[in-house]
């Protein structure tokens, strides 16, 4: 279930397995929070059911924060199964409901430019991405994230898919002034995956956001190899898909870089649109090959 786009608005439920996770994030919907969960044990049947109504909106709404386990026995960390991978996920205190199934089927489209590549991954979080790149055939692998504690659970999520530690190494430190350091120490990279959390909450926000979007893709242009591929994300709902295409071409010319747009996409099907609320589509997703001059 996804808020408005299926006529349930303020109503998330993310299913991993056995284990579905409910977020609600209005007052309306916090109304009718008992039918909600009856309906899921009846539909949706979970051996576990945890509440994440944690979410910043709440607060608009009137509401006090809700979090917890409504019944059962948490597997935690939970393991999530995607892509021919496992990745463990905190659902009880990660991002959102834990994990972002809605990038799944934008991570099986990159699975065909992985093999035998250097791989890049910012903004790592649990380690999804270089997960499934390093499952796939990279050659090298690199994740980047400020949360030590997702970290931890994406390099236990190495040795769950014996993957040898060598080849997927993730780091705890801020994407900015490591993409810096890496652009000062010469490196280059065939992949470089940019899958930040949302830079803009709200509209006033926006004109910062795609001033720090612009600022972090030409950091990862800069780093690319010649005919590498950028993957670059934005979930910022208020951040347009026309927005953000005109952000990448203002920081492919400051960069001077010759890019192709190989793919546009979005979120995944479970995800729908509603058509006559745009802020439904808020995942972009662009797939960008830097051509050599």
């Amino acid at each position: 279930m996804h808020s408005e786009a299926d006529g349930l608005p303020g109503l998330i439920v993310d299913v991993f397995g056995d284990h579905a996770v409910f977020q609600i994030s209005t007052y309306a919907m916090n109304l009718r929070r008992e039918y909600v969960i009856a309906a899921l044990k009846e539909v949706a049947a979970p051996r576990v059911l945890i509440e994440r109504s944690d979410g910043p909106y709440r607060k608009t709404e009137g509401l006090e924060e809700q979090k917890g386990v409504i019944f059962g026995e948490v597997e935690q960390p939970c393991r999530v199964e995607e892509n021919g991978v496992a990745v463990l996920a905190d659902l009880l205190n990660g991002q959102k409901t834990g994990y972002f199934l809605d990038q799944v089927r934008n991570r099986a489209l990159a699975i065909p430019f992985f093999q035998g590549s250097r791989v890049l991954d910012l903004f790592c979080y649990v380690g999804s991405w270089s997960i499934v790149a390093a499952a796939h055939g990279a050659a090298e692998v690199l994740g980047v994230d400020t949360s030590q504690a997702a970290l931890d659970l994406a390099a236990r999520s190495v040795e769950l898919n014996a993957i040898a530690p060598r080849s997927c190494r993730f780091q705890n430190d801020d994407v900015f002034a490591f993409a810096r350091q890496l652009t000062a120490e010469g490196k280059k990279y065939d992949v470089v995956i940019l899958d930040p959390p949302a830079l803009a909450k709200s509209k006033k926000d926006r004109s910062n956001a795609l001033r720090a979007y612009r600022e972090l893709n030409i950091r990862a242009m800069r780093l690319l190899a010649d005919d590498g591929l950028l993957i670059t994300c934005s979930c910022s709902h208020c951040v347009t898909p026309a927005d953000f295409h005109e952000m990448l071409t203002m920081a492919a010319k400051d960069t001077r870089t010759d890019c192709a747009l190989l793919h546009q996409s979005t979120q995944s099907p479970d995800h729908p649109v509603h058509l006559q609320t745009p802020e439904t589509s808020y995942l972009k997703v662009f797939f960008l090959r830097k051509r050599k001059l």
